[in-house]
Protein backbone atom coordinates (compact mmCIF):
# COMPACT_ATOMS: atom_id res chain seq x y z
CA UNK A 1 0.00 0.00 0.00
CA UNK A 2 3.06 2.19 -0.63
CA UNK A 3 4.39 3.62 -3.91
CA UNK A 4 7.64 2.59 -4.98
CA UNK A 5 10.52 5.11 -4.71
CA UNK A 6 11.90 5.68 -8.03
CA UNK A 7 14.63 8.78 -9.22
CA UNK A 8 12.80 11.52 -9.75
CA UNK A 9 15.35 13.80 -11.33
CA UNK A 10 15.32 13.22 -15.25
CA UNK A 11 18.79 12.33 -15.43
CA UNK A 12 19.06 9.90 -12.73
CA UNK A 13 16.11 8.49 -13.81
CA UNK A 14 17.58 7.91 -17.66
CA UNK A 15 20.72 6.44 -15.63
CA UNK A 16 18.45 4.16 -13.63
CA UNK A 17 16.52 2.53 -16.28
CA UNK A 18 19.64 2.13 -18.17
CA UNK A 19 21.60 0.20 -15.13
CA UNK A 20 18.52 -2.47 -15.12
CA UNK A 21 18.64 -2.78 -18.91
CA UNK A 22 22.36 -3.42 -18.46
CA UNK A 23 21.78 -6.00 -15.82
CA UNK A 24 19.97 -8.71 -18.23
CA UNK A 25 21.05 -10.86 -20.47
CA UNK A 26 21.08 -9.59 -24.04
CA UNK A 27 22.05 -12.47 -25.52
CA UNK A 28 18.14 -12.87 -27.32
CA UNK A 29 17.68 -9.73 -27.91
CA UNK A 30 18.27 -9.51 -31.65
CA UNK A 31 15.37 -12.51 -31.91
CA UNK A 32 13.32 -9.91 -29.53
CA UNK A 33 13.91 -7.02 -31.33
CA UNK A 34 12.80 -9.15 -35.05
CA UNK A 35 9.06 -9.70 -33.17
CA UNK A 36 9.04 -6.23 -31.55
CA UNK A 37 9.70 -4.31 -34.11
CA UNK A 38 6.45 -5.86 -35.96
CA UNK A 39 4.67 -3.86 -33.13
CA UNK A 40 4.04 -0.36 -32.84
CA UNK A 41 3.91 2.20 -29.79
CA UNK A 42 3.01 5.65 -29.70
CA UNK A 43 3.40 5.38 -33.95
CA UNK A 44 7.10 3.95 -33.41
CA UNK A 45 8.55 0.09 -33.68
CA UNK A 46 9.41 -1.71 -29.84
CA UNK A 47 12.73 -2.67 -29.42
CA UNK A 48 13.42 -4.94 -26.34
CA UNK A 49 15.21 -1.84 -24.19
CA UNK A 50 12.26 -0.16 -24.80
CA UNK A 51 9.91 -2.50 -23.61
CA UNK A 52 11.81 -3.68 -20.67
CA UNK A 53 12.04 0.40 -19.22
CA UNK A 54 8.28 1.27 -20.48
CA UNK A 55 6.32 2.90 -17.49
CA UNK A 56 3.42 1.15 -15.93
CA UNK A 57 1.13 3.30 -18.12
CA UNK A 58 2.73 2.24 -20.73
CA UNK A 59 2.47 -1.50 -20.20
CA UNK A 60 -1.53 -1.26 -19.84
CA UNK A 61 -1.66 0.99 -22.97
CA UNK A 62 0.47 -1.70 -25.00
CA UNK A 63 -1.25 -4.77 -23.79
CA UNK A 64 -4.23 -5.19 -26.13
CA UNK A 65 -1.79 -4.82 -29.31
CA UNK A 66 1.26 -6.84 -27.64
CA UNK A 67 -1.44 -9.71 -26.49
CA UNK A 68 -3.11 -9.73 -30.17
CA UNK A 69 0.62 -10.19 -31.48
CA UNK A 70 1.59 -12.94 -29.01
CA UNK A 71 -1.56 -15.24 -29.51
CA UNK A 72 -1.06 -15.03 -33.01
CA UNK A 73 1.81 -17.28 -32.44
CA UNK A 74 0.32 -19.82 -30.59
CA UNK A 75 0.83 -23.22 -31.63
CA UNK A 76 -1.21 -25.97 -29.53
CA UNK A 77 0.27 -29.45 -29.50
CA UNK A 78 -1.22 -32.71 -27.98
CA UNK A 79 1.39 -34.42 -25.52
CA UNK A 80 0.37 -37.58 -23.46
CA UNK A 81 -3.28 -36.37 -24.32
CA UNK A 82 -2.58 -32.80 -22.78
CA UNK A 83 -3.04 -30.11 -24.53
CA UNK A 84 0.17 -28.00 -24.50
CA UNK A 85 0.33 -24.05 -25.90
CA UNK A 86 3.60 -23.37 -27.34
CA UNK A 87 4.54 -19.62 -28.18
CA UNK A 88 7.92 -19.11 -29.64
CA UNK A 89 7.68 -14.88 -29.29
CA UNK A 90 6.81 -15.53 -25.12
CA UNK A 91 9.65 -18.27 -24.95
CA UNK A 92 12.20 -15.70 -25.31
CA UNK A 93 11.51 -13.93 -22.45
CA UNK A 94 13.15 -15.64 -19.75
CA UNK A 95 12.95 -14.73 -16.27
CA UNK A 96 14.12 -17.38 -14.75
CA UNK A 97 18.01 -17.11 -15.60
CA UNK A 98 17.60 -12.95 -15.87
CA UNK A 99 16.36 -13.63 -11.60
CA UNK A 100 19.53 -13.34 -9.58
CA UNK A 101 20.58 -10.10 -11.43
CA UNK A 102 17.27 -8.68 -11.23
CA UNK A 103 17.09 -9.67 -7.56
CA UNK A 104 20.68 -7.46 -7.34
CA UNK A 105 19.67 -4.42 -8.83
CA UNK A 106 17.13 -3.75 -6.37
CA UNK A 107 19.11 -4.80 -3.65
CA UNK A 108 22.02 -2.31 -4.60
CA UNK A 109 19.80 0.71 -5.83
CA UNK A 110 19.10 2.99 -2.93
CA UNK A 111 16.28 4.92 -4.23
CA UNK A 112 13.90 2.08 -3.47
CA UNK A 113 14.34 2.87 0.72
CA UNK A 114 12.94 -0.48 1.38
CA UNK A 115 11.02 -0.37 4.38
CA UNK A 116 7.61 -2.47 4.66
CA UNK A 117 5.93 -4.45 1.79
CA UNK A 118 4.19 -1.90 -1.21
CA UNK A 119 1.33 -4.31 -0.93
CA UNK A 120 0.24 -4.78 2.52
CA UNK A 121 2.20 -2.25 4.33
CA UNK A 122 2.74 -4.73 7.24
CA UNK A 123 5.33 -7.00 7.20
CA UNK A 124 8.98 -5.60 7.01
CA UNK A 125 10.90 -5.93 3.58
CA UNK A 126 14.67 -5.22 3.33
CA UNK A 127 17.94 -5.68 1.94
CA UNK A 128 21.19 -6.46 3.52
CA UNK A 129 24.80 -7.39 2.93
CA UNK A 130 26.30 -10.68 4.76
CA UNK A 131 29.77 -9.34 4.81
CA UNK A 132 32.39 -7.53 5.83
CA UNK A 133 33.14 -4.33 4.31
CA UNK A 134 35.80 -4.69 1.28
CA UNK A 135 36.71 -2.14 -1.32
CA UNK A 136 37.94 -4.40 -4.05
CA UNK A 137 39.41 -8.04 -4.34
CA UNK A 138 42.84 -7.33 -3.28
CA UNK A 139 41.49 -5.82 -0.15
CA UNK A 140 39.73 -8.95 0.61
CA UNK A 141 42.19 -11.15 0.34
CA UNK A 142 44.10 -8.87 2.80
CA UNK A 143 41.85 -8.68 5.20
CA UNK A 144 39.57 -11.62 4.73
CA UNK A 145 38.14 -14.02 7.60
CA UNK A 146 38.26 -17.87 7.68
CA UNK A 147 34.56 -17.11 7.14
CA UNK A 148 33.77 -14.79 4.39
CA UNK A 149 37.15 -16.74 2.45
CA UNK A 150 35.10 -19.89 2.07
CA UNK A 151 32.26 -18.16 0.48
CA UNK A 152 33.69 -18.36 -2.59
CA UNK A 153 33.49 -21.14 -4.63
CA UNK A 154 36.06 -23.48 -4.57
CA UNK A 155 37.31 -22.73 -1.41
CA UNK A 156 36.76 -25.05 1.69
CA UNK A 157 38.31 -24.75 5.82
CA UNK A 158 41.72 -26.40 4.34
CA UNK A 159 42.19 -23.73 1.32
CA UNK A 160 41.07 -21.04 3.87
CA UNK A 161 43.50 -21.71 6.46
CA UNK A 162 46.04 -21.90 3.99
CA UNK A 163 45.58 -18.49 2.33
CA UNK A 164 44.92 -17.30 6.55
CA UNK A 165 48.62 -18.76 7.51
CA UNK A 166 50.31 -17.36 4.19
CA UNK A 167 49.07 -13.97 4.60
CA UNK A 168 50.86 -13.87 8.07
CA UNK A 169 54.41 -13.37 6.52
CA UNK A 170 52.90 -11.59 3.05
CA UNK A 171 50.79 -8.66 2.02
CA UNK A 172 49.79 -9.79 -1.31
CA UNK A 173 50.16 -7.27 -4.02
CA UNK A 174 48.61 -8.90 -6.83
CA UNK A 175 45.77 -12.06 -6.43
CA UNK A 176 48.71 -14.33 -8.37
CA UNK A 177 50.35 -14.55 -5.00
CA UNK A 178 47.78 -16.07 -2.94
CA UNK A 179 48.57 -19.83 -4.32
CA UNK A 180 45.13 -21.01 -5.41
CA UNK A 181 44.38 -22.30 -8.92
CA UNK A 182 43.86 -20.04 -11.94
CA UNK A 183 39.46 -21.40 -11.58
CA UNK A 184 39.21 -19.86 -8.15
CA UNK A 185 41.22 -16.57 -8.56
CA UNK A 186 38.49 -16.11 -11.09
CA UNK A 187 36.27 -16.48 -8.68
CA UNK A 188 37.36 -14.22 -6.20
CA UNK A 189 38.06 -11.22 -8.69
CA UNK A 190 34.65 -11.70 -10.37
CA UNK A 191 33.05 -11.85 -6.96
CA UNK A 192 30.50 -8.85 -5.85
CA UNK A 193 32.18 -7.77 -2.45
CA UNK A 194 28.67 -5.77 -1.50
CA UNK A 195 26.61 -8.87 -2.25
CA UNK A 196 23.92 -9.32 -0.36
CA UNK A 197 20.72 -11.24 0.88
CA UNK A 198 17.16 -9.96 0.25
CA UNK A 199 14.30 -10.40 2.91
CA UNK A 200 11.53 -9.50 -0.01
CA UNK A 201 10.25 -11.15 -3.01
CA UNK A 202 9.35 -9.56 -6.17
CA UNK A 203 5.90 -10.24 -7.83
CA UNK A 204 4.76 -9.30 -11.18
CA UNK A 205 1.95 -7.32 -10.88
CA UNK A 206 0.90 -8.57 -14.66
CA UNK A 207 1.48 -12.33 -14.39
CA UNK A 208 4.17 -14.09 -16.42
CA UNK A 209 1.70 -17.05 -16.51
CA UNK A 210 -0.06 -14.80 -18.97
CA UNK A 211 1.90 -12.59 -19.70
CA UNK A 212 5.34 -13.71 -20.40
CA UNK A 213 6.89 -10.55 -22.70
CA UNK A 214 6.11 -8.13 -19.23
CA UNK A 215 8.33 -10.95 -17.58
CA UNK A 216 11.53 -8.43 -17.45
CA UNK A 217 9.57 -5.09 -17.80
CA UNK A 218 11.35 -2.74 -14.68
CA UNK A 219 8.39 -1.51 -13.79
CA UNK A 220 6.00 -4.98 -13.68
CA UNK A 221 7.97 -5.50 -10.51
CA UNK A 222 6.82 -4.70 -6.65
CA UNK A 223 8.96 -5.67 -4.03
CA UNK A 224 6.77 -7.98 -1.59
CA UNK A 225 6.48 -9.88 1.41
CA UNK A 226 6.72 -13.70 1.48
CA UNK A 227 2.89 -13.74 2.41
CA UNK A 228 1.73 -11.32 0.33
CA UNK A 229 3.50 -12.92 -3.13
CA UNK A 230 3.73 -16.05 -2.13
CA UNK A 231 1.28 -17.28 0.04
CA UNK A 232 -1.85 -14.75 -1.18
CA UNK A 233 -0.75 -13.34 -4.60
CA UNK A 234 0.08 -16.87 -6.00
CA UNK A 235 -0.87 -16.63 -9.72
CA UNK A 236 -4.11 -14.77 -8.56
CA UNK A 237 -4.51 -11.80 -11.29
CA UNK A 238 -5.37 -8.07 -11.36
CA UNK A 239 -8.25 -7.39 -14.07
CA UNK A 240 -5.82 -5.45 -16.69
CA UNK A 241 -7.62 -2.33 -17.11
CA UNK A 242 -7.29 1.25 -17.21
CA UNK A 243 -7.57 1.64 -12.98
CA UNK A 244 -4.85 -0.89 -12.18
CA UNK A 245 -3.01 1.99 -12.86
CA UNK A 246 -4.68 3.76 -9.69
CA UNK A 247 -3.85 0.33 -7.92
CA UNK A 248 -0.33 -0.43 -8.95
CA UNK A 249 2.77 0.60 -6.69
CA UNK A 250 4.73 0.86 -9.81
CA UNK A 251 2.60 3.91 -11.53
CA UNK A 252 3.12 6.96 -11.79
CA UNK A 253 -1.10 7.40 -11.60
CA UNK A 254 -0.63 5.18 -7.99
CA UNK A 255 -3.83 6.72 -5.90
CA UNK A 256 -4.42 4.01 -3.86
CA UNK A 257 -3.53 6.32 -0.48
CA UNK A 258 -6.44 8.66 -0.90
CA UNK A 259 -9.03 6.01 -2.71
CA UNK A 260 -8.72 3.56 0.33
CA UNK A 261 -8.63 4.23 4.41
CA UNK A 262 -9.05 2.48 7.37
CA UNK A 263 -11.14 4.19 9.57
CA UNK A 264 -11.26 3.43 13.50
CA UNK A 265 -15.28 3.87 15.15
CA UNK A 266 -15.25 4.06 18.41
CA UNK A 267 -18.36 4.74 21.23
CA UNK A 268 -16.49 6.52 24.28
CA UNK A 269 -14.50 9.32 24.10
CA UNK A 270 -11.44 8.98 22.50
CA UNK A 271 -9.40 10.00 25.60
CA UNK A 272 -11.07 6.52 27.16
CA UNK A 273 -9.97 4.39 25.02
CA UNK A 274 -7.42 1.31 26.86
CA UNK A 275 -8.55 -2.07 24.92
CA UNK A 276 -8.64 -3.44 21.23
CA UNK A 277 -12.52 -3.96 22.38
CA UNK A 278 -13.11 -0.47 22.84
CA UNK A 279 -12.57 0.26 19.48
CA UNK A 280 -13.61 -1.35 15.65
CA UNK A 281 -11.96 -0.88 11.84
CA UNK A 282 -13.87 -0.14 8.95
CA UNK A 283 -12.73 0.17 5.31
CA UNK A 284 -13.51 3.30 3.49
CA UNK A 285 -13.44 3.10 -0.06
CA UNK A 286 -13.45 6.74 -1.91
CA UNK A 287 -12.65 5.38 -5.45
CA UNK A 288 -11.69 3.04 -7.83
CA UNK A 289 -13.88 0.19 -5.97
CA UNK A 290 -14.00 -2.94 -8.55
CA UNK A 291 -9.84 -3.12 -8.25
CA UNK A 292 -9.77 -1.88 -4.40
CA UNK A 293 -12.11 -4.50 -3.25
CA UNK A 294 -9.78 -6.90 -5.36
CA UNK A 295 -6.78 -6.14 -3.44
CA UNK A 296 -8.36 -6.50 -0.24
CA UNK A 297 -9.55 -10.03 -1.10
CA UNK A 298 -6.35 -11.10 -2.86
CA UNK A 299 -3.95 -9.96 0.13
CA UNK A 300 -6.57 -10.69 2.92
CA UNK A 301 -6.04 -7.01 3.77
CA UNK A 302 -8.93 -7.08 6.27
CA UNK A 303 -8.53 -9.89 8.48
CA UNK A 304 -4.27 -9.23 8.65
CA UNK A 305 -5.37 -5.40 9.95
CA UNK A 306 -7.89 -6.69 12.42
CA UNK A 307 -5.28 -8.72 13.31
CA UNK A 308 -2.77 -5.63 14.24
CA UNK A 309 -5.42 -3.78 16.26
CA UNK A 310 -2.65 -4.21 18.59
CA UNK A 311 -0.63 -1.86 17.19
CA UNK A 312 -3.22 0.54 16.42
CA UNK A 313 -4.00 0.47 19.82
CA UNK A 314 -0.28 1.30 20.66
CA UNK A 315 -0.90 4.62 17.99
CA UNK A 316 -4.02 5.46 19.75
CA UNK A 317 -2.03 6.29 22.84
CA UNK A 318 0.34 7.66 21.08
CA UNK A 319 -2.66 10.39 19.64
CA UNK A 320 -4.03 10.72 23.02
CA UNK A 321 -0.43 11.38 24.79
CA UNK A 322 0.55 13.95 22.12
CA UNK A 323 -2.68 16.25 21.16
CA UNK A 324 -2.42 18.38 18.30
CA UNK A 325 -1.37 21.56 20.36
CA UNK A 326 1.54 19.79 22.21
CA UNK A 327 2.61 18.55 18.74
CA UNK A 328 2.66 22.09 17.30
CA UNK A 329 4.58 22.92 20.49
CA UNK A 330 6.87 20.72 19.98
CA UNK A 331 7.37 21.43 16.10
CA UNK A 332 8.08 24.86 17.25
CA UNK A 333 11.26 23.59 19.21
CA UNK A 334 12.46 21.09 16.51
CA UNK A 335 12.68 23.62 14.18
CA UNK A 336 10.74 20.76 11.79
CA UNK A 337 6.71 20.92 10.73
CA UNK A 338 4.12 19.29 12.78
CA UNK A 339 3.37 16.70 10.03
CA UNK A 340 6.79 16.12 9.80
CA UNK A 341 7.36 15.61 13.89
CA UNK A 342 3.63 13.28 13.96
CA UNK A 343 5.29 10.92 11.42
CA UNK A 344 8.35 10.60 14.00
CA UNK A 345 5.79 10.35 16.89
CA UNK A 346 3.09 7.90 15.49
CA UNK A 347 5.77 5.97 12.89
CA UNK A 348 3.12 6.12 10.00
CA UNK A 349 4.59 5.16 7.09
Amino acid sequence: MNKINYPQDPNELISFKQAYYDCLDKSKTDEINKHLKKIKYKGKPLNFQKLVTLDFEDLIDLNPDIEIYSKKLNVSKTVKSKKIIKNKFEALFDYKSNQPKIAEFFMQKNHFKFKTCHYCGIEYINAFTDLNDYFDFIDFINRVDIYDLQIIKGIGEKRANAVIDKRKTLTFSNIDEIGLTKEIRDEIKKFNFKNGHNHFTLDHVIPQKTHKFYSLCLYNFVPSCYTCNSKFKKAKEFKIDEDLKKISPTSNQYSFTNDFKFKVFYTREFEKIKTNSDFVIEKLILSNETHIKQFLSIFKINGRYTFHKDLILQLIEKKIKYPDSQIKELSKKRGISSEELRKEILHFL
